[in-house]
């Protein structure tokens, strides 16, 4: 008789935990919690329409699936994902230094530290470049926006897609 009432007790205990961990696994909350799974929906949920650096730079620290840039800003977010390995390379030293420069507050030498990023890249788009990656909170944004994919381009549009 103990048998049975304790084989019962664990079958009931072991139905209530599979259905537990079934709603965990499948609500993604056992390894990342709720805020990720918010995070998630409204990420897959949206385009974000974008016209300014401080708007492209939020965009990419939310880690947006898709993102529509318009105006000038997609001209130069296309200069910007064009230029090659060894140049960016450049680039993104010559930005992080700008960045932290921005960071720290007022020095003479900011122009002279953009030169090589502007020569690269030109100035417009440098200067985005810097505003983007200052705007998203480093440079890392700018590593990211390289690598989205390109799903199609107007004289006034972009629109990128996560890969």
């Amino acid at each position: 008789m103990a048998r049975s009432v304790i084989g019962c007790l664990t079958s009931a205990c072991s139905r209530r935990a599979v259905i537990w961990w079934s709603r965990a696994f499948a609500c993604d909350i056992f390894f990342h919690g709720r805020s990720r799974l918010k995070r998630d929906v409204r990420r897959l949920n949206t385009m974000r329409h974008v016209k300014t650096e401080k708007q492209l730079g939020q965009a990419l620290r939310e880690d947006a699936e898709r993102i529509e840039i318009e105006g000038d800003l997609a001209r130069q977010v296309i200069r910007i994902r064009a230029t090659g390995k060894v140049s960016w390379a450049v680039c993104i030293a010559c930005c992080s230094v700008a960045i932290t420069l921005i960071v720290l507050g007022p020095t003479p030498k900011k122009p002279a530290i953009l030169a090589p990023a502007a020569g690269i890249l030109g100035l417009p788009a440098a200067i985005a470049a810097i505003s983007i990656g200052f705007a998203a909170g480093g440079v890392a944004a700018l590593t990211k926006l390289r690598r989205y994919r390109e799903i199609s381009r107007t004289s006034e549009t972009l629109v990128l897609e996560r890969r």
